[in-house]
């Protein structure tokens, strides 16, 4: 193949978001037989998957499905449409984990993204991807990274990542991270929709 994309994804609890500008809530509809309805529809393994139209439960690990990874070949396949390529394409990713989560899970999570061949139907064209690298970064570093210049002489800040699931947080000192500062809490946005502010507030792990 000499088409070659490079593509960042958020695969978050709440919404899958690519660098390309594709977001979905992180779920689909699952089905043997074709909908009626044709939105959003991505065909792999004979499957029908209606993509974005719920939100599936949190997966903390999300290797132990391939949830993440079918909704991951809808923006893949909506980066290649953009780019204005042919519909083969060698694909390297970046991808994130919560910051606590990052040395345990990377190694893993690379793997779970690697494959060659895969063959699938989005929105009505059909698409054979190799899936050559995958790069895993720590969430909320990897975004301080970009404004490292405007951080790097300043004595202390407080990054906070506020997921669907997790909400991140980390020293940055003199713009190099304070390991031992890295926290995750298991409370994102998902955690507190259906809260009220007093509620909030009065979280014991707040």
């Amino acid at each position: 193949m000499n088409n070659r994309i490079l593509l960042g994804l958020d695969n978050g609890n709440a919404y899958t978001k690519s660098s390309e500008g594709f977001s979905c809530q992180s779920g689909f509809t699952k089905s043997n037989v074709e909908p009626i309805a044709k939105q959003n529809l991505l065909i792999y393994q004979g499957i029908y998957y209606s993509i974005g139209n719920n939100r599936a439960s949190v997966q903390l690990d999300k290797t132990q499905t391939q949830d993440a990874f079918i909704i991951s070949l809808a923006a893949i396949a909506d980066a290649i449409n953009k780019a204005g390529m042919e519909q083969k394409a060698d694909v390297f990713l970046g991808v994130g984990l919560p910051i606590i989560h990052y040395g345990k899970m990377k190694a893993k999570f690379r793997e779970y993204f690697l494959c060659n061949n895969i063959n699938f139907n989005y929105l009505g064209i059909d698409y054979t991807i190799s899936i050559k690298d995958c790069r895993v970064y720590p969430q909320g570093y990897a975004a301080f990274i970009n404004i490292f210049k405007d951080y790097k002489d300043i004595a202390l800040a407080n990054v906070i990542d506020i997921g669907g699931y997790t909400t991140d947080f980390f020293m940055v000192e003199n713009g190099i991270i304070n390991t031992a500062s890295c926290y995750s809490l298991p409370n994102g946005t998902i955690a507190y929709s259906g809260l009220s502010g007093r509620q909030f507030r009065k979280h014991p792990d707040i």
